[in-house]
């Protein structure tokens, strides 16, 4: 059992939870005490591990510390991500494709699709497109 996205006083105790047969896992979702979705999933949490990452608190009992260990995706979920990845780039064009690759070699984006600060070269390539298009059907109602 791995205990992520709390703080040390909450590991701590979820840990010896675990360590003496104490720990009794969730059955199902909860709902979240932020976002008030049923979103958590791990057993003694009270916040879904978004809106802890996002508001940067404990997920167990939501102060706002150091969080020991981060929350990782599992196995399956990565999977599922990677495969959604190769499922957008499949429908991309070859110029989309191309902007997608250099922009994870060169530390813009990750493997996962995931966008770094900033946009990309294919986002602001496509918002000048459609302001060109814009100013291009303006000037025709001119004449």
């Amino acid at each position: 059992m791995n205990v992520t996205g709390c703080c040390a006083r909450c590991k701590e105790i979820i840990d010896w939870k675990i360590k003496y047969k104490k720990y009794k896992p969730l059955g199902q979702p909860r709902k979240c005490v932020r976002c008030l979705q049923k979103t958590v999933t791990k057993a003694y949490y009270v916040v879904c591990e978004s809106c802890a990452k996002k508001e940067r608190i404990c997920a167990k009992c939501t102060e706002k510390k150091d969080i020991v260990q981060e929350p990782e995706l599992t196995p399956t979920e990565q999977a599922a991500r990677q495969s959604q990845v190769q499922q957008e780039l499949r429908f991309m064009s070859e110029r989309q494709r191309r902007t997608f690759h250099r922009d994870v070699e060169s530390g813009q984006r990750t493997d996962e699709g995931e966008q770094a600060e900033g946009g990309s070269d294919s986002e602001r390539e496509e918002e000048e497109d459609e302001d060109k298009e814009e100013t291009e059907g303006d000037d025709s109602h001119e004449t």
